[in-house]
């Protein structure tokens, strides 16, 4: 079977594997086809990522399938240009949102609104797909 390898953000490939093949033979093959050691790869399918001792039949892996690669910085171990936002950062956005909205609204009132705008917000952000994720950063990047 064929399936996709997409890295994170970056160009695909399509590699031959059978569904008894390990992750880390996939691994392998994409070391060979991208030049990134298997060492700093990370799969992720279905937002899971994949141990290297299961095979791809164990994650429901079939034909036509997309496998998202992370390449993984050997010496931070962190994901190459990765910026992550702290709890403190997202509070902070909360706060400064209700001080906006109780100017406009009650305090019982903005507190509804924050809760729903947080559960409607969760629940588009689950449903983006790796890819929807990469255009988003690509398209910042490209505005700054």
């Amino acid at each position: 079977m064929i399936i996709t390898i997409k890295k994170v953000p970056g160009n695909e490939c399509n590699i031959e594997v059978c569904t008894d093949s390990t992750v880390i033979y996939v691994k392998e093959l994409v070391a060979k086809q991208l030049k990134i050691p298997v060492t700093q790869q990370k799969l992720v399918f279905k937002g899971k990522t994949l141990t290297d001792e299961m095979s791809l039949r164990d994650y429901n892996i079939s034909e036509g399938n997309k496998i998202h690669l992370f390449a993984i910085d050997s010496t931070s171990g962190s994901q190459q240009q990765s910026t992550p936002t702290t709890n403190r950062d997202i509070n902070r956005f909360w706060e400064q949102l209700s001080e906006v909205l109780q100017k406009y609204y009650s305090k019982g009132d903005t507190i509804k609104i924050v809760d729903d705008f947080k559960r409607n917000l969760m629940a588009d952000i689950e449903d983006l797909s790796l890819d929807d994720i990469e255009r988003l950063a690509t398209l910042k990047l490209s505005q700054q």
